[in-house]
């Protein structure tokens, strides 16, 4: 199915983030092209729903000529590129909405966090390079190809990931790894999560790692893509059983890699006294 563009009007641009280590989001795009089987955001973005998760973007074509409006009065802090959607998803190399915000923001004393799967934010390397206050995050899901595509469908293949990471690194910009979604049966084993945080340890990176957050349209999506064994062995899986023995793996990995790991749960204290300094 041929991806369907919508332009739409932005009647914010900088909004309170539900990510406690963040204090406001900025989404330029509404939906996503790489159309995840886990994502949440097909719960909670209008008009979408699983049946048609990846199918439509919609652009916010008004949003920099809003953001420069709000940032005239919004208190400085930390700015989420962006929450709900890819920010260097395809149409970003049109519209280039992600580029021109970030530009303005850290021009006004906000810090930014980005966090994409796509190699298109190394297109912004003059703009990112060296820059106090800013950090790129890759997320990684599986180092395994077929898995990759199974799950993470339309999204840049982990081997491109990996190279963003490694290119951002080397450009003097401060790089992390999201680990994650760690899916039950899909991509929780100690292999895959240590040729993850082996790379983080080549690379010099963070990481922070998370669990799949179980909203019904992440399970749906999941169930219809993997099979209805997975479904089932779902409801008889003990959760906190197997999320601590998971957090046990992933502690003694990063001990033998000697590689920063946070839960997302736990980045707010993380990044106190790394990010949350005086704005000047």
């Amino acid at each position: 199915m041929e991806m369907r563009v919508l332009e739409v009007k932005a009647k914010s641009a900088l909004n309170r983030s539900g990510m406690v280590e963040l204090d406001y989001a900025f989404n330029a795009y509404l939906g996503c092209a790489h159309g995840c089987r886990y994502c949440y955001a097909a719960d909670i973005t209008p008009g979408e729903s699983p049946e048609t998760w990846g199918d439509t973007v919609s652009v916010r074509t008004n949003i920099i000529e809003v953001l420069q409006r709000e940032i005239k009065s919004k208190r400085r802090g930390l700015v989420g590129i962006s929450t709900i959607t890819d920010p260097y998803q395809p149409i970003e190399a049109k519209y280039r909405l992600s580029r021109q915000a970030i530009i303005l923001l850290l021009a006004n004393g906000f810090r930014v966090s980005i966090q994409t799967k796509s190699p298109l934010v190394l297109r912004d390397l003059d703009i990112l390079r060296g820059k106090k206050g800013l950090d790129a995050g890759v997320s990684l899901a599986t180092p395994d190809k077929e898995i990759s595509r199974l799950i993470d469908r339309k999204s840049p293949l982990p081997d491109a990931r990996i190279r963003t990471l490694r290119e951002l690194s080397r450009n003097m910009i401060k790089t992390w790894m999201f680990l994650g979604p760690i899916i039950p049966g899909i991509n929780d084993t100690d292999e895959s999560i240590e040729a993850l945080i082996s790379m983080a340890s080549d690379l010099k990176i963070r990481v922070i790692y998370d669990l799949l957050n179980p909203y019904s349209g992440a399970r749906s999506m999941l169930g219809e893509t993997l099979g209805s064994g997975w479904g089932s062995s779902m409801k008889t899986l003990d959760r906190r059983k197997w999320w601590e023995n998971r957090e046990a793996t992933i502690t003694r990995l990063a001990g033998q890699y000697n590689v920063e790991c946070n839960s997302e749960t736990s980045e707010l204290s993380a990044e106190t006294g790394i990010l949350y300094k005086p704005l000047y």
